[in-house]
């Protein structure tokens, strides 16, 4: 027990530091607690938690907020809607976690315009960067902030299910309904203009579920030509970053399951 904690606790210090990792935590949380009974788990993650909240409570709110409920919602999937598509999942978790950090940045942390300017004279003195450069960087973080916090959360959500759920991601699948958020918002930004930051921002995000389907599409696709599973990763994502609107078109249109992936090997 004492153990498991500490290794949840080192494991958030090093999502704090490298985010790209954060994925590691409900990986090796969900893998140990399934061999753990109910009072271990609890103690665990009681003194887990109890350590994040000594070393800063705000960091204790983010990691309920952010690891505890992607646990949850994992069990939840798991046990109440096993037939729900994998990327269902991905994307109703990383909305919820994203809608929890909102409501956070809103209501909890104050003298947001003080700290934007106190990162800008970091970047700008320390870091050495044009101002004109921070500024639009800065800039472009405020506008998208909302987007910002849905990567972070997916790319968490996305990493942990595929640990956790590999061998069957070439029948993960998605929801057509997904498609409705991108036709609301689409047309909203059209009669109440793109400068909406709640619409901008709700339009990428619905673009990027549908892009990031498109990528596991394509990647079945060229699974069907090539035997080698890191060159057929490669393949989907350069198609996505040089097409990545006929990427979102192929995932959204896959969704409907119009598309059949027929491509025989040679």
């Amino acid at each position: 027990m004492i153990i498991a904690a500490i290794n949840i606790f080192g494991l958030f210090l090093v999502a704090l530091m490298v985010p790209f990792l954060s994925f590691l935590l409900p990986v090796y949380k969900i893998k140990k607690m399934r061999t753990m009974n109910i009072k271990s788990r609890l103690v665990a993650n009681f003194l887990a938690m109890a350590a994040i909240g000594i070393f800063d409570i705000s960091l204790l709110l983010a990691y309920i907020g952010v690891f505890l409920v992607i646990e949850i919602l994992y069990y939840y999937f798991e046990k109440f809607k096993p037939t729900m598509a994998i990327f269902d999942r991905i994307f109703i978790s990383t909305s919820i976690i994203t809608a929890l950090a909102l409501v956070f940045s809103l209501i909890v942390v104050k003298d947001s315009a003080v700290i934007m300017e106190a990162n800008k004279n970091l970047y700008t003195e320390v870091l050495k960067m044009d101002p004109k450069q921070t500024e639009e960087v800065f800039k472009y973080i405020s506008n998208n902030s909302l987007f910002i916090m849905f990567i972070y959360s997916f790319m968490c959500n996305y990493f942990t299910y595929f640990n956790l759920n590999s061998k069957t991601y070439g029948i993960w699948g998605v929801s057509y309904k997904w498609t409705l958020i991108y036709i609301v918002t689409f047309f909203s930004t059209k009669f109440m203009g793109s400068e909406n930051f709640y619409l901008n921002n709700l339009l990428n995000i619905s673009k990027l579920m549908y892009m990031i389907f498109g990528i596991k599409v394509i990647y079945s696709m060229f699974g069907k030509k090539f035997s080698i599973k890191g060159l057929t990763k490669i393949l989907a994502v350069l198609t996505a970053a040089m097409f990545p609107t006929a990427v979102f078109i192929i995932g959204a249109v896959k969704s409907f399951d119009v598309i059949k992936i027929n491509i025989e090997k040679k």
